[in-house]
């Protein structure tokens, strides 16, 4: 599973406004831990009204399961897990500040705006893009797991 989104984007503007870059950067993260709030707080909600139950061994795509045998039930949990899922990992690859990731635009926000305007000339090289897709992956490992966990620990308070 994977999600992707795109908007318009002028790199002469981030050039012209590191730090407002740095921002708009932000709002992506932001917004997937918003959504996965909001599969957290379904969670909780199911499971206390009786809807949903913890399955004894949760995975991507079964962080809650139906507590009986509705259709409808069944179709919630599956959908609830994986948007679940499907957050927590968007957050954990959107926060590394590998390019072309909106955690290595973020970095802005700390950068002098000289070494802001220099920084982004690196990041729009292609060759480093793909570097940094092949770096994500590898370091991917060691960031969802642990993240994937801290949300399970928090659905199911």
């Amino acid at each position: 599973m994977m999600g992707w989104a795109s908007a318009p984007y002028d790199p002469d503007w981030a050039m012209r406004h590191p730090k407002r870059a740095a921002c708009m950067a932000a709002a992506g993260p932001l917004a997937n831990l918003a959504l996965l709030g909001v599969c957290i707080l379904c969670i909780q909600i199911g499971v206390r009204t009786g809807h949903f139950m913890v399955p004894q061994f949760p995975g991507l795509s079964t962080v809650v399961l139906a507590a009986g045998e509705s259709r409808f039930w069944e179709l919630g949990a599956k959908l609830v897990s994986i948007g679940f899922s499907l957050q927590v990992v968007l957050v954990a690859f959107n926060l590394l500040p590998v390019p072309p990731l909106d955690g290595s635009t973020m970095v802005l926000g700390v950068l002098p705006e000289r070494l802001g305007r220099r920084y982004l000339e690196i990041l729009h090289n292609p060759t480093f893009q793909m570097l940094g897709m092949l770096v994500a992956w590898k370091l991917s490992r060691f960031v969802v797991g642990p993240l994937f966990s801290t949300a399970l620990g928090l659905a199911y308070l």
